[in-house]
C-alpha cells in the first residue's frame, strides 16, 4: 500500500466508536482496524464487541488486525517494529480469493473409501465398540487385529480389503488372558510380528497423549484398538466439554493424523433402551464424535448381534451376528456374518 492512499483516524478507547464515522470511510476500499491486545478476559470482550459494531457499521470493508500476542496497542507496536512490519501483518489478512485455512478442491474427483473390513471399518475413521461386561467385545476386537495383521480374507463374512500393523493398547485385561485368547484364536509368530500389544502400561489419554501420537507415527499401524475407554482416562465421562476435549485432543489425531482405524471399546449404562446412542456409557459426545458406532448385544444360545447403529459412510441399522465357538483344535473362532448362525 502506498502512505498516499491511506488516512489514519485514532479512537481515544474501545467505547468512542460511533456510527456517525461511517461517512469518514465512504470512499475507502478497506478499512483496516487495529484494536487493543488485552489478555484480560473481560477487556478482550469489550474489545470484539467494538468490533462487531465498526462490521455493522462498515460492512465487510472492515478488515481487523491482530497483534502479535505480546503487543498491547498500536502505541507498543511501533515500539518495537516499524511500518514495513506492520505491511506484512495486512498481507496476511486474506481476501475474497484466499483464505486462513486450506481448503478442499472440490473439483476433484472423490477418493475411494480406505476399507480395512467392507462397509465395517474404514482407515482414518474413529470406531465405537459398546457392550455389556464379558459379552465378548475383547474377543470381537482381537480376532479382528489377528484378521488384519494375519492377512485374513474375511472377518465375519465380511472381506478383508487392507492388511497391515496392528497396535493394541490394552488397559483392562491380565496379561496371561491376553496370552491365552490371542493363542486360541490363531496368533503365530509371524502374525505377532505385526502387532504390537501393549498391556497395562498405563496410558491416559487426557495426560500425555502425544506419546501415544508419537508411537503411531512410528509404528504406522492402520489399525489401533483402545481397550477400553473407561481405564485409559481419568476424566468424568458424563463431562462433555471434558470428552470432546479427549477426543479432540488424544482420539482424533490418532485417526486424523496418523491415518489409523481406531477402535474404541466402551461400556453402556444400566438403561433398558435399545437405543445404542441411549446405551453408551457417560455424555453423548461419547457416541457423536466418532465415525461410526456398533452395539454388541446378547441374544442368547450363545448368539451375539452387532448393530451397525451410526456411520458417516453406509446406512447405519444393519447388523451382523456371530457365535464365539471352540474347535476341535482347542482353538477359538468367530463364526458368522449377517445372517443369525444356528446355536451350537
Amino acid at each position: 500500500m502506498d502512505n498516499d492512499d491511506v488516512g489514519v483516524l485514532g479512537l481515544p478507547g474501545i467505547e468512542s466508536w460511533s456510527p456517525d464515522f461511517m461517512y469518514d470511510f465512504q470512499s475507502a476500499e478497506n478499512v483496516w482496524v487495529i484494536l487493543d491486545n488485552d489478555e484480560d478476559y473481560a477487556v478482550a470482550g469489550r474489545v470484539d464487541q467494538t468490533m462487531h459494531k465498526i462490521r455493522e457499521t462498515l460492512g465487510r470493508k472492515a478488515r481487523r488486525i491482530k497483534l502479535p500476542n505480546n503487543i498491547n496497542d498500536v502505541c507498543d507496536f511501533f515500539q518495537e517494529y516499524d511500518l514495513d512490519a506492520l505491511r506484512m501483518i495486512v498481507d496476511r489478512v486474506p481476501t475474497s480469493d484466499e483464505s486462513h485455512y486450506k481448503s478442499l478442491d472440490l473439483t476433484l474427483p472423490p477418493p475411494p473409501m480406505k476399507w480395512m473390513v467392507e462397509n465395517m471399518f474404514c482407515e482414518g475413521d474413529i470406531n465405537l465398540l459398546i457392550g455389556e461386561p464379558g459379552i465378548g467385545k475383547s474377543w470381537f476386537t482381537m480376532a479382528l487385529a489377528i484378521a488384519i495383521a494375519g492377512g485374513q480374507d474375511t472377518f465375519l463374512s465380511h472381506p478383508v480389503l487392507k492388511h497391515g500393523k496392528v497396535l493394541y493398547i490394552d488397559e483392562e485385561n491380565p496379561e496371561d488372558l491376553i496370552f491365552q485368547r490371542m493363542t486360541k484364536l490363531g496368533m503365530t509368530p509371524e502374525i505377532a510380528k505385526n502387532i504390537r500389544y501393549v498391556s497395562n502400561a498405563g496410558i491416559r489419554l487426557d495426560r500425555e497423549p502425544e506419546v501415544l501420537l508419537e508411537e503411531c507415527f512410528a509404528f504406522e499401524p492402520i489399525l489401533v484398538v483402545l481397550d477400553s475407554l473407561t481405564r485409559l482416562h481419568t476424566e468424568d465421562e458424563n463431562n462433555a466439554g471434558a470428552v470432546a476435549a479427549l477426543f479432540n485432543n488424544a482420539i482424533k489425531p490418532l485417526s486424523r493424523e496418523a491415518g489409523a482405524g481406531v477402535l474404541l471399546i466402551h461400556h453402556v449404562n444400566k438403561t433398558e433402551s435399545s437405543s445404542g446412542y441411549k446405551r453408551s456409557r457417560g455424555s453423548g459426545d461419547i457416541t457423536g464424535s466418532p465415525d461410526a458406532a456398533f452395539d454388541v448385544r446378547d441374544l442368547g444360545e450363545g448368539i451375539l448381534q452387532v448393530v451397525n447403529y451410526k456411520s458417516r459412510r453406509i446406512a447405519q441399522g444393519h447388523s451382523l451376528y456371530y457365535t464365539i465357538k471352540d474347535t476341535p483344535e482347542g482353538g477359538v473362532e468367530l463364526q458368522g456374518g449377517p445372517d443369525i448362525p444356528v446355536p451350537f
